[in-house]
């Protein structure tokens, strides 16, 4: 586990590791995943490694499409 100071950065770096995770678990690619939501492949992999996240529409897009709740990736 990644140490990290900042709350925000924090949540960022484990919505991105979860959001990896189940990606892979359900065999997408970023390029997949980026199509279905309508945004770039670097999007996906800014938000994977924590640099971004995702606004409220795209996360309901994401969890949609990974068939899994927003609690889960955003570890509530």
């Amino acid at each position: 586990m990644m140490f990290v100071t900042q709350p925000d950065r924090y949540v960022r770096v484990v919505f991105g590791g979860r959001l990896r995770s189940l990606r892979k678990f359900r065999g997408l690619t970023q390029e997949q995943v980026a199509d279905q939501i309508l945004v770039s492949r670097q999007w996906v992999c800014d938000v994977e490694r924590g640099r971004t996240t995702p606004n409220a529409g795209r996360l309901r897009a994401i969890c949609q499409l990974l068939n899994c709740s927003a609690d889960l990736l955003l570890d509530l």
